[in-house]
């Protein structure tokens, strides 16, 4: 039944895509040694449609031995091809290299429920305007490395706090990536303060630092941040660290002061007391 679909997808498109596999063994950062099929592309013109996969497995592995599938030199590709799923049913690992995929509606992920590793590296990305991990509720690991990404949703944004690992590194709005809770928080910060629909325009100018007068106290304002942006808010708030240490010594000081007031009463009273003796 499932070929029979794809058959039919094939013949209502004039033409579908094939995967030439080599299989092997690959050691995936921060996850572990996974049963991946290196995949180059043939036949590929106005279809997104997976057709077929050539290749041989290593000795007692067929297709549903694999997790992880990474699709190298894709420049042919400008969609993520339907029905890799069928062939590759247990699939948690999807990268593709290379690409020309301009945009994301995060409709492309919808037969993932799977997927906890999802790449697009070295590319044209330059949109997500959809919810891609609304499909793929158990995703941990995003790599986005090396695309043209200038707009993301909030939706995205929020979820990707949720994320073990991400990568954004030499993309138009950011260049960042994370590997823990902390750096996750920061990172959709800076996703959500240079890469969403309101910071487009800002974008193309490079990141500075302006230092203002602002009602007679010296502020530091970031615009257009990435890692710059970062500095400026830990340099912000490192600032008003500053200041309520000042405070706090202030405070300290006029406690010795009154204490050693309460001394000088204290001793008064003994003298006089002496005296009335």
């Amino acid at each position: 039944m499932n070929y029979l679909l794809i058959l039919i997808l094939s013949i209502s498109s004039g033409s579908a895509i094939t995967f030439n596999c080599l299989y092997s063994f690959n050691d995936f950062v921060l996850i572990g040694k996974e049963y991946t099929c290196w995949a180059t592309i043939s036949n590929v013109t106005e279809s997104n449609v997976l057709f077929d996969v050539i290749g041989t497995h290593q000795a007692e592995k067929d297709n549903s031995d694999v997790f992880a599938l990474e699709i190298q030199n894709a420049t042919q590709l400008t969609f993520i091809p339907q029905g890799i799923e069928i062939f590759f049913p247990n699939l948690w690992a999807l990268i593709i290299g290379n690409h020309s995929i301009l945009q994301l509606d995060g409709d492309e992920l919808r037969n993932y429920n799977d997927l906890k590793l999802f790449g697009l590296i070295n590319g044209k990305l330059e949109k997500i305007s959809g919810d891609l991990f609304d499909p793929t509720p158990h995703m941990t690991h995003l790599w986005l490395t090396k695309n043209k990404i200038k707009n993301l949703t909030e939706s995205f944004i929020n979820y990707s706090e949720n994320l073990m690992f991400a990568d954004f590194t030499d993309n138009d709005c950011i260049s960042m990536q994370a590997t823990n809770q902390f750096e996750m928080e920061d990172l959709a910060e800076n996703l959500r303060v240079n890469c969403t629909e309101g910071s487009i325009d800002a974008v193309a100018a490079p990141a500075v630092v302006v230092e203002t007068l602002i009602e007679d106290t010296n502020e530091i304002a970031c615009e257009n941040g990435n890692e710059v942006e970062r500095i400026c808010r830990l340099e912000k708030e490192n600032e008003i660290l500053n200041g309520k240490i000042k405070e706090l010594v202030v405070e300290i000081e006029n406690l010795r002061n009154n204490f050693g007031n309460l001394n000088t009463v204290e001793a008064m009273n003994k003298e006089e007391f002496v005296e009335e003796s």
